[in-house]
């Protein structure tokens, strides 16, 4: 991952994704610390905004949506996890993503996240299990702007070179760890949860990622494999031929084309 001098307002054809707050955390001498969660609004076809900060960022964020997003009116809100910094209930008429749990006043929804399954939005948008950070934590993946597939990705990503300080913030490192690769392989931008957002140095166009090699299931019975499966866009592939056929390499093509799109290669 790289840092980048990319606009904080990411243009795109049918969404867009601006950063109205970036986040910070600044330790104090007295072994306290500071941090308030970036903030984020994805618009398009439909508005999602991503984090809402703590309560001492109510004024700022009304002064920010007044002309499109309102409490009034409706929208899908997510909080990437439970922390003060980033969920402030602003919005009561709302879809309400916290993490793995969906509502819409006492209403819950079902849903799968926490099992690892995507919850879309539509077809550009969706919301991604990214454990770790804390047990249910998600993030925002948005396919289609200028800059390639974004992930809001709370505090998945403190910042960009954060490898100082992201494991003694984690609940879960090894979990957590493997969400970051997942993450830094699937977007070409992230928007941490405590500074500017930067580039994975992905190239967007007709990249194709090997990713692991698995015994093929015998007479075209449908299969998983956990390193897909982990991968909450991708999920499982079909796999088929004859009886005894020996291992085949997943490959998946475009970021922005994942879904439904697993290429297999090998012999019979």
């Amino acid at each position: 991952s790289v840092e980048s001098g990319i606009n904080s307002d990411i243009s795109g054809q049918p969404y867009c994704v601006s950063v109205l707050k970036e986040g910070y955390c600044t330790a104090e001498p007295d072994g306290a610390f500071r941090a308030d969660g970036t903030i984020s609004l994805v618009t398009g076809q439909q508005t999602i905004l991503e984090d809402t900060g703590g309560p001492w960022d109510r004024n700022f964020l009304v002064a920010k949506l007044e002309k499109g997003l309102t409490p009034d009116n409706g929208a899908t809100v997510v909080g990437t996890h439970g922390h003060s910094d980033h969920v402030e209930g602003l919005f009561p008429n709302a879809k309400i993503i916290v993490g793995c749990d969906i509502s819409v006043g006492d209403r819950y929804l079902p849903t799968q996240l926490a099992e690892g399954q995507p919850y879309p939005i539509d077809y550009f948008v969706s919301v991604i299990a990214t454990p770790g950070h804390m047990g249910r934590d998600v993030s925002v993946l948005v396919k289609g702007t200028s800059e390639g597939t974004v992930l809001v990705a709370g505090d998945l990503f403190e910042r960009c070179h954060d490898e100082d300080s992201w494991k003694e913030l984690s609940e879960n490192p090894q979990i957590q760890e493997t969400k970051r690769q997942m993450a830094l392989q699937i977007a070409d931008v992230i928007v941490p949860g405590h500074g500017p957002l930067f580039s994975t140095g992905n190239d967007d166009i007709d990249v194709i990622l090997e990713l692991s090699t698995f015994f093929c299931c015998k007479n075209g019975l449908k299969g998983s494999y956990d390193a897909i499966s982990s991968f909450p866009v991708f999920g499982q592939s079909q796999c088929t031929g004859s009886a005894g056929q020996s291992e085949q390499t997943v490959l998946v093509g475009r970021r922005d084309f994942v879904e439904n799109e697993v290429f297999e290669k090998g012999g019979a």
